[in-house]
């Protein structure tokens, strides 16, 4: 900025023409929407809820749904972003198939970053306060059906090897922004298609306790035994 352009502003806050907000918030108009969404993903990154930092995750999943947004919608600026673009995006969506959850999704990303914008004095208002969320009610795909036989067959053999896994699960090292005071590790997740596997390493790791094997075999079964009665009964 040159400094007569500095000092007529200086002038012009002076004689309470404008606020020191209204030039900061035309300072931010000049820079792009990359910019901004790279402070706000750095703003995250230092936030913390309810005692518990913003995960990796979702900083990355904001990222790449305000980056989707900026694409699709071709926001240059701060002031390109408009209910209408968002009503238009959100409808189109629709026809391409996406779910009202995952338009929702995106919807409260962009107010979330919006409110970010107004409370750094980057935009004087929020531009989509009155953005409709989609009906997730009315979204055909979230009827209620009943289970296949092979989605049964992979919940009752879930429910029987679930016990063992639990001790056959693996510590892995977090990453250093993960770190949440002295933890520096996970237990992996269980997926399908590794539990029989996982529950073997668990047998293993219980081999000197072979009653703790039977407890949790049994535990399995009753559990599995369980929800077999309740899809045959229908309760």
């Amino acid at each position: 900025m040159f400094l007569a352009e500095l000092v007529k502003r200086a002038e012009l806050i002076k004689a309470g023409i404008i606020s020191t907000q209204q030039c900061r918030t035309a300072d931010h108009a000049r820079l792009s929407l990359e910019e901004h969404i790279d402070t706000y993903v750095e703003h995250l990154q230092a936030k913390t809820v309810k005692g518990k930092r913003v995960s990796i995750a979702h900083r990355i999943n904001v990222q790449r749904q305000l980056e989707t947004l900026i694409t699709d919608c071709k926001f240059r600026k701060l002031m390109d972003i408009t209910r209408d673009a968002m009503e238009k995006w959100m409808n189109c969506s629709e026809q391409d198939g996406m779910g009202s959850r995952t338009r929702n999704t995106y919807r409260a990303t962009v107010i979330a970053f919006c409110n970010w914008c107004l409370e750094t004095d980057r935009i004087t208002a929020n531009p989509l306060s009155r953005l409709c969320a989609a009906d997730e009610h009315s979204d055909r795909r979230k009827t209620r059906r009943a289970l296949t036989e092979g989605e049964l067959n992979r919940l009752f053999a879930a429910t029987t090897l679930r016990p063992l896994a639990e001790y056959g699960r693996k510590s892995l090292p977090l990453s250093s922004e993960e770190r949440k005071g002295h933890k520096s590790w996970y237990k992996e997740s269980l997926v399908f298609e590794m539990l029989e596997e996982i529950a073997n390493r668990g047998r293993e790791a219980l081999k000197d306790n072979p009653e703790l094997i039977a407890d949790l075999e049994w535990l399995g079964y009753e559990r599995s035994l369980i929800y077999k009665v309740l899809a045959l009964t229908g309760r």
